[in-house]
């Protein structure tokens, strides 16, 4: 994720881990105005909320599963598998 300030690029990069994860999510780098939203692999939404560097999934099944990272202006989806 790239954005401006002046005439310069600021690339933000999400750190997701562990991949795969058994109920946890963490997330580092974030600027604070973040929300998560993790999908199936079907596309369904299965949770969403704000993204404060732990996502707790004790509730999903086993499977692949994609969290996206959103702010005001970029998303970031990530392929996460949950064991």
């Amino acid at each position: 994720m790239a954005f401006t300030k002046g005439n310069s690029f600021i690339f933000r990069c999400y750190k997701i881990y562990p991949n795969p994860f058994s109920d946890e999510i963490f997330v580092e780098n974030l600027l604070g105005d973040e929300y998560f939203i993790i999908y199936d692999f079907l596309g369904r939404n299965i949770i969403e909320g704000k993204c404060s560097g732990t996502i707790k999934l004790p509730q999903i099944k086993s499977g692949i599963y994609y969290l996206t990272i959103l702010n005001n202006t970029n998303q970031t989806t990530f392929k996460s598998i949950k064991r």
